[in-house]
């Protein structure tokens, strides 16, 4: 393929990723999250590595001395800066799954060394051509450790893969699926490149990887309360409607209703910022008490509720009594000038019940122990 074969595919995949920063930028700032965010900078690097791409394309083979000094430029910045691409992909992923930034920040440190290591062959290849070389026709060629510099790129990737696939029992099918399927065109467009050298697949697979996680984010944020980075109700909808059409065999459902207790209080004594942190805290204390397979949702305003499924309704007081306990202990951890209680509501699906029934029964049950709270009985 000619030089101004290369170009057009860069251009084509160039043009796909400025559109998807574009798209990105657009979205208003309550849904612009740091993952979001992640996902931002790594399109924003992918656009400037296919720039020294196109540009390595266009200085390979001429003649002269400046055209051999680019090229050697231009493949210098390319191969030292992607690692930065494996990176913010390995991170984007692992907070995909963990949702939590300490945990995510304890896989840096590997991370950081290959990229150190990639750095260290990249810079050096002037000197002793590990990385890459430039012979006296101007010519790019792949230098004595190239393989590895490969390796250490697909690192990032594979290691996405297998925390996936660990984890593919408690991420919600509708994050594990684009999860699984984006890392694939990454793979294959390497691997064939690898075989091939020349064939210019590997930017035109990361493009596909790219729209398969935009998507992703486009839903998670239609499910997903961005403030407490919950679910959402028309989640919670979905969610219940699902498993009512194919509930034989997938043993009992419980309902946990709950209520902020004092909120409207902590808002008008503290302001609405401070009851925002406080829906926050809330929901921190339902993500430490829960499990991950089970679904917390932002039900509207102060409320909340958790669907779990369980072996029997003793299954589902003792993680009642495990909330209470969770809600205890972030009373003494947390140095906060308000109190985070609720009052709750639960009870098991039955079978004579649909799901308005079953949500107003628990809804109501929750209003009783909010009424008993306030007169002083609990």
């Amino acid at each position: 393929m000619d030089v101004l074969g290369y170009a057009e595919i860069d251009l084509f995949a160039l043009a796909v990723l400025v559109l998807v920063m574009v798209n990105l930028r657009r979205r208003s700032a309550d849904t612009y999250d740091a993952q979001t965010g992640v996902f931002f900078y790594m399109v924003l690097t992918s656009c400037v590595l296919l720039l020294l791409d196109m540009a390595s394309w266009l200085v390979d083979r001429r003649p002269g001395s400046l055209a051999r000094a680019l090229n050697y430029a231009v493949n210098l910045v390319y191969m030292s800066a992607n690692p930065l691409l494996g990176l913010l992909w390995g991170l984007y992923v692992d907070y995909e799954i963990y949702r939590d930034r300490r945990k995510t920040h304890k896989i840096m440190l590997p991370f950081l060394v290959i990229a150190a290591a990639i750095l260290c062959i990249e810079l050096s290849s002037p000197l002793t051509q590990w990385g890459f070389y430039v012979d006296a026709q101007n010519a790019y060629h792949r230098g004595l450790l190239s393989f590895w510099v490969v390796v250490g790129y697909y690192a990032y990737f594979l290691y996405t893969l297998i925390a996936v696939i660990r984890h593919r029992k408690v991420l919600p099918k509708k994050t594990f699926t684009p999860m699984l399927v984006a890392v694939f065109p990454l793979i294959l467009g390497g691997v064939f490149q690898g075989l091939f050298y020349g064939l210019p697949l590997i930017w035109p697979c990361y493009t596909i990887s790219i729209l398969i996680i935009l998507f992703n984010i486009q839903n998670n944020q239609l499910y997903t309360d961005h403030l407490t980075g919950l679910y959402n109700r028309k989640h919670l909808e979905h969610y219940l409607g699902g498993w009512l059409k194919n509930r034989k065999g997938r043993g009992v459902l419980a309902g946990v209703m709950l209520d902020l207790n004092d909120f409207k209080k902590i808002n008008d004594r503290w302001g609405h910022e401070t009851g925002d942190r406080a829906l926050v805290e809330a929901a921190s204390i339902l993500k430490a008490t829960f499990r991950r397979k089970d679904l917390i949702c932002r039900y509207g305003g102060d409320e909340f509720i958790v669907i779990l499924q369980v072996r029997d309704r003793q299954d589902m007081l003792l993680a009642v009594k495990r909330l209470k306990q969770t809600e205890m202990q972030a009373k003494l951890d947390r140095n906060l000038p308000y109190n985070i209680r609720f009052s709750i509501g639960y009870d098991i699906l039955t079978s004579d019940m649909d799901i308005p029934q079953f949500i107003e029964r628990i809804d109501n049950l929750m209003y009783s122990d909010k009424r008993r709270a306030k007169l002083g009985q609990i």
